[in-house]
């Protein structure tokens, strides 16, 4: 059995090189602030926490110091 529907295209995609990933990356990082959410944990200390490679993690709390990050009034 084929399958001749195709789905019509809502954005441009050709000057991506990797749409698939854009949009995976987005929905593991969405998924993993509703988990956060759900554990009472505030998500970037939360994320800082789960960061094995170092660099990376300095770059988190890098950006959360610069950014001023205070949870964004986040009440659980």
């Amino acid at each position: 059995m084929r399958c001749l529907y195709r789905a019509p295209e809502m954005i441009q995609i050709s000057s991506w090189r990797s749409v698939g990933n854009s949009g995976v990356g987005f929905m593991h990082g969405c998924f993993l602030d509703e988990l956060f959410a759900a554990a009472d944990q505030d998500p970037m200390d939360a994320l800082i926490s789960l960061c094995t490679h170092d660099l990376s993690k300095a770059v988190l709390e890098d950006v959360k110091a610069l950014s001023g990050w205070d949870g964004m009034g986040w009440d659980g």
